[in-house]
């Protein structure tokens, strides 16, 4: 991603009910982890996201090319969960 550009990552909960396909479910807790002298934290529409869904909106601050790590640390149904992504910034 550039710098000065914005990106929205949403984590959604889902569970695997035996016999059923998955379905979405809200999480029983969820966090965005992410560097912030490489992002700001911006607000998201949130009517466009339901209960099942926890968003984040970064924007690249950064003028030096690099690589970081977003992370999403939730837990749903009692299980932990952590996802991280990688992003690389580029001038």
């Amino acid at each position: 991603m550039k710098v000065g550009q914005t990106v929205t990552f949403v984590s959604q909960g889902y569970v695997s009910p035996r016999g059923k396909p998955n379905q979405p479910s809200k999480p029983d807790a969820g966090e965005w982890l992410f560097d912030d002298h490489v992002f700001q934290l911006l607000p998201y529409e949130k009517n466009l996201f339901d209960k099942t869904q926890l968003p984040v909106m970064l924007k690249a601050l950064t003028n030096v090319a690099t690589q970081t790590r977003v992370r999403f640390i939730g837990k749903i149904l009692g299980y932990n969960r952590k996802y991280d992504v990688l992003v690389d910034i580029v001038n």
